[in-house]
């Protein structure tokens, strides 16, 4: 009897519920092949390996496909590139095959020609099934950008697992400061206008990112540190009085993750708009704030809102409920299978 695989590269408990919603809602077993290694690797090396693992294990899965009848790529490139092998050997389709979290973003010179033509055609055809994204205008942006139909669209927000109780202990290293993470498709220089600004300069706030570099001299207010990651940030993230995400495309899908942080932590989280942050997630005022990036109005409305603890605290308290709800990595599983199970 064939298998149903979720191919990941993080630890297996990490997505268990995500593959027990799929299970609940599909009637199917899904095993998870994943090749994490508790291993630390630092530097260039971890790159490599990072780089060559999205390859060869899904060369490793095709040459064995006829074991599996579904295969979903919680880590993208790995069902990605299992269509590329199947359709660059002709092989005959023996899978359903879908992408979970599926992304992509242009890249600059003639390495972002070649990597914009791989995807093309890769994603196009008949190999992949359906592709997971969490937006309706990111769907439209994929499907003109590289030719995938809409119809293989599973358009649904992201997960992420429920560790609160593992950090209920935790203490923040500061007290009374606004907080901004992230590594990808951030505005950082739009966060440091607001701050600099004159009503702004008794306002506190920290920057946790290891890929940004500011372009002018921080004012005292704004404290930058590039050697905080992971769970690392969870400290941060509890102690904050306000969580904020700025997007430079709001195209783009990103922030999910922190932005799914900070609800889970009762955290009021600001997200600038348009974005698909603000599209999917949050409902402006009842469980999270969306606002425009003009920097006078941002810098009002922010200053009100640290002033004003008990609409946080209502604002938070929705939000963890918005989380429970709506956003575990169960409750993507199920969707994710509830849109996919006529045809799988």
């Amino acid at each position: 009897m064939k298998k149903n695989v979720v191919l990941a590269d993080c630890p297996s408990e990490e997505i268990a519920n995500f593959c027990k919603g799929m299970e609940e809602v599909s009637g199917k077993k899904y095993e998870i092949l994943s090749t994490f290694n508790a291993q630390k690797v630092k530097g260039s090396w971890k790159k490599r390996k990072t780089y060559v693992q999205y390859f060869s294990f899904p060369l490793s899965i095709v040459l064995h496909r006829k074991q599996y009848d579904i295969v979903a790529g919680w880590q993208q490139f790995y069902a990605i590139n299992f269509a590329f092998f199947s359709k660059l050997g002709g092989l005959k389709k023996t899978n359903k095959l879908v992408v979970v979290n599926f992304t992509y973003k242009e890249k600059k010179g003639l390495l972002g020609k070649l990597y914009f033509r791989f995807m093309k055609w890769t994603v196009t055809g008949s190999y992949i099934d359906y592709f997971h994204v969490p937006s309706h205008k990111y769907a439209e942006r994929c499907h003109e950008e590289l030719g995938i139909p809409m119809e293989k669209f599973i358009i649904t927000t992201f997960g992420i697992p429920d560790i609160s109780a593992k950090w209920k202990d935790s203490v923040a290293p500061m007290r009374n400061y606004s907080l901004a993470i992230g590594r990808s498709n951030r505005d950082f220089d739009f966060l440091v206008r607001v701050w600099s600004r004159p009503e702004m300069k008794d306002k506190p706030l920290v920057i946790l990112t290891d890929v940004w570099k500011p372009s002018v001299a921080l004012p005292k207010n704004i404290l930058h540190f590039d050697n905080v990651f992971g769970d690392d940030t969870i400290p941060w993230i509890k102690g904050c009085e306000i969580l904020v995400v700025s997007i430079d495309d709001g195209n783009i899908c990103s922030g999910d993750t922190v932005l799914l942080k900070g609800m889970r932590s009762s955290k009021t989280v600001v997200v600038t708009v348009p974005s698909t942050l603000g599209e999917m997630y949050l409902r402006h005022e009842e469980d999270g704030i969306c606002l425009a990036k003009n920097e006078e109005s941002f810098a009002a409305y922010v200053k009100s809102l640290l002033g004003d603890e008990v609409k946080r605290k209502l604002i938070g308290m929705a939000a963890r409920q918005s989380y429970l709800e709506k956003f575990s990595r169960y409750t993507l599983g199920s969707k994710i299978a509830e849109y996919a199970k006529l045809k799988l």
